[in-house]
């Protein structure tokens, strides 16, 4: 993974020394944009796709002491780094793993829906899945093509009218069909069981798809 965040033993205190010192190099060299990406997955944000808004779930670098340069780190601050990377169409390779405009466009659109913003960051979701490479784009099992996909599923799914029977409307019924449409773009698997039988959990509970799961719960509001 690119997000250092992610990795074992990366704890606040380290985040935050990285963080002081590609700051203090990026005074020095404000366009390195290896940096610049650099500094971006040290801390990335952290919600909750399915939940509406992407609530944000607790960071464990918030409410750290060792980390306060990091935790004061602005979401515009971040969508200007991008941006920068975006405008240049900046194309990074670090250790054989190339980073590019569809990199930078997703982690902006999740920024933006973090922020509220859901049509800016449906925007930017699709323009990146646009622009994954032809190999990516061709495999269902491309994390990058995963990552943006169940993205946009989690949009459709969660755009709703706050009232108790939206999933009865016919607007609910086609964002929902938006969602499994994406789904199916990583996990184009039929069904071909009957899921109102006696019979039916055991196969839920046993599918190796992980994508699966997800279409039979949006399956169920339709």
């Amino acid at each position: 993974s690119t997000n250092l965040f992610a990795q074992p033993g990366y704890l606040p205190h380290m985040q935050e020394a990285d963080f002081k010192r590609i700051t203090e190099q990026l005074k020095d060299d404000p366009n390195n944009y290896e940096l610049i990406w650099q500094r971006l997955n040290i801390n990335s944000s952290h919600f909750d796709i399915y939940k509406r808004g992407g609530i944000v779930q607790t960071e464990n670098i918030l409410n750290e002491p060792e980390a306060v340069s990091l935790s004061n780190w602005t979401y515009e601050e971040r969508i200007a780094d991008l941006n920068k990377l975006i405008e240049s169409k900046a194309e990074i390779n670090k250790y054989g793993t190339i980073s590019n405009i569809a990199d930078f466009t997703f982690m902006r659109g999740q920024i933006y829906y973090l922020l509220g913003e859901y049509q800016k960051a449906l925007t930017d979701y699709l323009f990146a899945l646009d622009n994954i490479s032809e190999n990516e784009a061709k495999r269902n099992n491309s994390y990058k093509k995963q990552n943006i996909c169940i993205s946009i599923a989690a949009y459709y799914y969660n755009k709703r009218e706050d009232n108790v029977d939206y999933y009865k409307t016919s607007t609910s019924e086609e964002n929902l069909r938006q969602a499994l449409k994406y789904i199916d773009m990583i996990s184009p698997v039929e069904f071909t069981e009957n899921f109102n039988d006696e019979n039916s959990y055991n196969y839920y509970e046993t599918i190796q798809d992980p994508y699966e799961r997800e279409k039979i719960n949006l399956l169920s509001y339709l």
